[in-house]
């Protein structure tokens, strides 16, 4: 993989040890695009569990299935982040080790070897459940090259994946802003020259529901103060919609450009079940609401089904064609920002939470259609009026 002008991973042939066999290409989920899958059946869910549900980015879904999995002594690949607060795939065995899974990771995320390392296990007869992009699930799909009964595939309804280049110089930025608050805040000339160094993240969440909700969710960063006494705490905590790089994910600034054609969309990745907020459950059914969230689950596949009929959750059956719209990013890709590259133009060399607060700035307009979305809400048309449009 090589890292491309824009911060983004890129596969790159080797020819020096190429053999021009052709299979890069044939796995290729771009060049060899598959069949779209119908929606078999679609549910709201919400796990029993209040504190996975609150640890989860939506209903806690994911970790139903991972459990299930678990449970049958197999094996569960997810994203996690690194040491450098990368995303990364990588597998667990263990229900304690759930945890790194849950919760989104708006950065495109590194495969590493996990592809061959999922066929391994399946080949020897694990049950293997693999989650990730629409296009990381077909791109798996691609490389086995055939179905194995013991392979369930979940994708999440994607928006896009925002450059590891942007986060890691956004994220370099963020901790020597909070280094310096660290050192104005301490009187001690010594102590404060070493605390720029001794400040340590320790965990960050895209999607924290504490203190902001399910709908509202907020950005935050966790780590080790010194100035009290080395105790995990938030460091940093914003909500989403005031926080410059979830402004230029959600604006489509920083994702990457095979995003905006996505070849994957609308079931294409051929997953067993697709996973989703739901946004729309308060304007469908006000009783099966909860503020600390409800997953949307698409399921394609008669392996789906079976997987469904098996997890004990609350459930609730929705009619496919009713909710498609509620998720608009399940069949349409997201168009890029207009500015997009004049931003990746100056990135480099000036600050990116300045130029995202410059580019990501909505415009009069966005903030008017903003505001009618949240009156239709709020009056419980927005679902009515979407289903009228989408009949006529």
């Amino acid at each position: 993989m090589r890292v491309d002008d824009e911060g983004f991973f890129y596969p790159v042939i080797d020819y020096a040890i190429c053999v021009d066999c052709g299979l890069c290409e044939k796995v290729c989920p771009v060049i060899n695009k598959r069949e779209a899958l119908l929606v078999r059946e679609a549910y709201a869910i919400k796990n029993p569990s209040k504190f996975i549900q609150q640890q989860s980015s939506s209903g806690g879904f994911f970790s139903l299935v991972s459990e299930y999995v678990l449970q049958n002594k197999g094996v569960v690949f997810g994203a996690r982040f690194d040491k450098d607060w990368g995303v990364r795939m990588d597998y667990v065995e263990e229900r304690n080790d759930l945890s790194k899974f849950r919760g989104s990771k708006y950065v495109q995320c590194r495969n590493e070897e996990t592809f061959a390392k999922a066929r391994e296990f399946l080949k020897n007869g694990k049950l293997v459940l693999y989650t990730g992009t629409p296009c990381q699930i077909a791109a798996l799909k691609n490389f086995l090259g055939r179905d194995y009964t013991n392979l369930i595939t979940i994708d999440f309804i994607c928006h896009g994946v925002p450059s590891p280049g942007v986060w890691q110089k956004y994220l370099s930025e963020q901790k020597n802003k909070l280094s310096l608050q660290s050192i104005a805040n301490e009187k001690d000339t010594f102590l404060s020259s070493s605390l720029k160094e001794r400040l340590e993240i320790t965990g960050i969440n895209f999607r924290e529901k504490a203190g902001f909700g399910w709908e509202k969710f907020g950005f935050i960063i966790r780590g080790m103060s010194v100035s009290k006494m080395d105790q995990n705490q938030i460091l940093f905590s914003e909500m989403h919609s005031h926080n410059p790089f979830m402004k230029g994910f959600l604006s489509n600034i920083t994702i990457r450009p095979s995003c905006s054609l996505c070849p994957a969309k609308g079931g294409r990745s051929q997953s067993d079940i697709s996973m989703a907020d739901f946004w729309g459950i308060k304007e469908i059914d006000k009783r099966f609401y909860d503020p600390n969230g409800v997953s949307l689950v698409f399921v394609h596949t008669e392996k789906g089904d079976s997987i469904m009929k098996k997890l004990v959750c609350e459930k609730k059956s929705v009619t496919p064609d009713d909710i498609v719209f509620t998720n608009i990013s399940y069949m349409h890709s997201s168009p890029l920002h207009p500015k997009r590259i004049a931003f990746f133009s100056r990135w480099k060399s000036e600050s990116v939470v300045k130029l995202l607060e410059e580019f990501a700035k909505p415009s009069l307009l966005d903030k008017l259609k903003f505001i009618i979305r949240m009156i239709l809400i709020k009056l419980n048309l927005n679902y009515k009026l979407n289903k009228l449009l989408k009949k006529r």
